[in-house]
């Protein structure tokens, strides 16, 4: 019987070395929970690596994988399948492995390697790249820069449309990272610190669709080949199937408005404006999201939960600050919703405006905030009483 499995103890701090994020942990048994999540960002990473260096973001490859299949692919297919599954049980407490874990204590130990990350840079070709670029936003909506970072939380997070061998893949990988952002602080800063950059991409993929693969050598290899043959016509259906990311998206980028600190990283007109734009889209799976990301960042819960910290940004608005003429852009950008031939985007402009910026912003928002929550608690406490009574009767 393998020492290590039976051994499972909370490994001393590793965040002083970002070798460890780098050191083979495959084919050992009884991994710790550092390894664990160690193999799960080097089979993630190791998947987009080969998804950019093959171009299976291109419509040709699509068609490739569906016809004729690549075996290269295989193996990168089954770590990421193995250790996302792995992961995905782990971060909600259902892996039996850790099961002798506290959730603090899980999260304990995975914000030591989140904690590794945050000594990484990015590394000299992207950033030479990125430096290269003039107007990274407008690179970014072109699709013509596919980033890696070598920072792997931050690839996994920005490249979460390139997991597309299954549709469930997607909703695993948000869900790990909903709940490191939970959990971790340390996944908070690492998110801080590379804010630009992330919102950059998202914002840039809000609206674009994914194309769903399956790899047709991966399911001959798990012998399934009578099958495919049989089912020809569903494999051309699955070529030309398309999934809005906006859902998606949209999750990862509310992070930012949940946070009061991390709300900073919005203090730009041309990601307001970019939400603003989404809010029309003809899709009503991206407008309704765009509408839920924009409301969360001007009056979420973040705005009136802890007031006695500052929300980065709030202040940015009151500041008001001659040169980001802050005042003046939010007005105009209202001005031009209320001129909008939607009578739904009309009306939500004109709400909006009087709730946040005709009321006098910071004190005034928190308390809108706390009567509107006081408000549907009342609601819901006297229906109750209604209801108590009528049965009393």
């Amino acid at each position: 019987m393998n020492c290590r499995f039976l051994c499972q103890k909370p490994v001393p701090n590793i965040a002083e070395t970002t070798e460890y994020l780098s050191e083979n942990f495959y084919g050992l048994t009884g991994k710790t929970l550092t390894e664990d999540m160690v193999c799960f960002q080097q089979a993630a990473t190791s998947f987009l690596l080969y998804y950019k260096i093959k171009n299976m973001h291109m419509p040709w490859k699509n068609r490739q994988l569906n016809q004729e299949g690549d075996p290269d692919l295989i193996v990168h297919e089954v770590k990421l399948q193995k250790y996302l599954d792995r992961m995905y049980d782990v971060v909600q407490g259902r892996h039996k492995k850790y099961r002798s874990f506290t959730e603090d204590g899980i999260f304990k130990e995975l914000d030591k390697v989140i904690l590794c990350q945050l000594n990484l840079k990015v590394n000299e070709d992207t950033q030479k790249l990125l430096d290269e670029v003039k107007n990274l936003d407008t690179a970014l909506h072109q699709g013509n820069l596919h980033i890696l970072t070598n920072i792997p939380l931050v690839d996994i997070l920005i490249n979460i449309d390139w997991f597309t061998a299954h549709f469930e893949d997607r909703n695993k990988v948000l869900r790990v990272v909903k709940e490191l952002f939970n959990h971790c602080t340390t996944m908070k800063k690492l998110l801080l610190k590379h804010g630009d950059l992330i919102l950059s991409v998202l914002m840039s993929k809000y609206d674009k669709q994914c194309h769903l693969y399956q790899n047709k050598a991966y399911q001959r290899s798990q012998g399934q080949k009578s099958e495919l043959t049989h089912s020809n016509r569903s494999f051309d259906a699955l070529e030309n199937r398309d999934e809005f990311l906006a859902v998606i998206i949209g999750q990862l980028i509310r992070l930012y408005a949940k946070s009061k600190s991390l709300s900073q990283c919005l203090q730009k007109f041309p990601i307001l404006e970019r939400i603003v734009k989404l809010m029309t889209h003809e899709q009503y799976i991206v407008q309704s999201d765009a509408q839920k990301t924009f409301d969360t960042i001007l009056k979420g819960p973040r705005i009136y939960e802890n007031v006695d910290r500052p929300d980065c940004f709030i202040e940015w608005i009151e500041h008001n600050a001659a040169d980001s003429q802050t005042h003046f852009r939010l007005n105009k950008m209202f001005l031009e919703m209320r001129q909008s031939n939607i009578y739904a985007f009309k009306r939500l402009s004109m709400k909006l405006q009087y709730e946040i910026l005709s009321i006098g912003l910071k004190d005034s928002m928190i308390a809108l905030s706390r009567e509107r929550h006081a408000g549907s608690t009342s609601a819901r406490n006297d229906q109750s009483v209604k209801n108590e009574s009528y049965k009393n009767a």
